[in-house]
């Protein structure tokens, strides 16, 4: 009985965890929104994005023959045109596509926390990372250094999944991250 017990609170414990963080994902995504429709971004935030409807161009016209001509870091930018084609051009998709990024690093940093300390740590990393000024302001405006974080995280996020190399599919999408 107190093996079913423990393995039902294990199970329940993790069914949390997860909405926990779906909730705080979702949670900073809609802060966000408001904070943008509102017009309330960091100053300088927006010379990235006439860069990404440059690209945004760049690609349409020339297509992924354009690729090499792409600036750097280019996942930013390619994540933004796909914005940019589903939603029009305009400063404030520039701004929402910053969004889809959060979608990654909130989950990511919870992940590295519960693989280095347990669920509690990977809990509070979440909540620390998702409520950080910083985090909070560089994600509301255009700026490459949210995507990058993200997949920062997402790539030691994998590392540590693939158990010191020994997860070949863990360690094939840490490759390709």
């Amino acid at each position: 009985m107190w093996v079913r017990l423990h393995t039902w609170s294990r199970t329940h414990a993790g069914l949390l965890s997860v909405g926990a963080i779906i909730a705080l994902t979702a949670i900073h995504i809609l802060q966000n929104v408001y904070f943008i429709s509102l017009d309330r971004v960091f100053l300088f935030s927006d010379g990235y994005a006439s860069r990404a409807a440059e690209v945004h161009w760049l690609l349409k016209d020339g297509g992924l023959s354009a690729y090499p001509r792409l600036p750097f870091p280019p996942l930013v930018f390619l994540v933004t045109h796909l914005c940019f084609s589903l939603f029009g051009v305009s400063i404030d998709v520039a701004r929402y596509s910053q969004q889809l990024f959060t979608v990654v690093l909130i989950p990511s940093v919870f992940y590295i926390g519960l693989k280095v300390a347990g669920r509690r740590v990977g809990l509070l990393a979440a909540v620390v990372a998702a409520s950080s000024p910083l985090v909070l302001n560089v994600s509301r405006g255009y700026f490459l250094d949210y995507g990058q974080t993200a997949f920062t995280a997402l790539a030691f996020a994998w590392l540590l999944a693939t158990d010191r190399f020994a997860q070949r599919s863990c360690a094939v999408a840490l490759g390709v991250v």
